[in-house]
């Protein structure tokens, strides 16, 4: 990977155009193992993805993708405490509350002061179950 044949025993970077890969990656390579090749093997033996097992009887609804603030509405046929966070794409958590719900109810969360990308929206209620959205904040 990133090898090109004209950069043999020499950095991956020097002489002429390496194009084999992007840029990027190129210089990902050189900053890890100067002129070596480097593969990874990934083997995901869980499953992958967002489960949704919030109760069904709790009907949660929101903006998306948002601006300035996300609109969650939350609307339990009981009353549950409900736990919300925001994280980053890498996990970072950006935001957290937790709230009591008796019934029909708009949370307004500002993200005015978010960068521009992907978000995940994890609500928890009380017994335990949870559902993760994608979130995209926009300009």
């Amino acid at each position: 990977m990133g090898q090109d044949g004209l950069h043999y025993n020499q950095s991956l970077l020097s002489g002429p155009n390496n194009t084999t890969v992007p840029s990027d990656v190129l210089n990902a390579l050189y900053g890890m193992s100067d002129h070596l090749p480097v593969i990874i093997d990934l083997v995901v033996d869980d499953e992958t993805g967002f489960a949704n097992n919030l109760e069904s009887s709790t009907n949660v609804s929101f903006n998306n993708p948002v601006k300035d603030q996300l609109n969650l509405i939350v609307n339990p046929e009981n009353a549950i405490k409900l736990t919300i966070k925001l994280t980053d794409i890498i996990g970072c958590l950006i935001y957290s509350q937790t709230i009591h719900v008796a019934g029909h109810q708009n949370l307004l969360i500002s993200t005015r002061d978010f960068n521009c990308g992907m978000y995940l929206l994890n609500l928890t209620d009380d017994k335990g179950s949870a559902s993760t959205f994608k979130i995209i904040k926009k300009p």
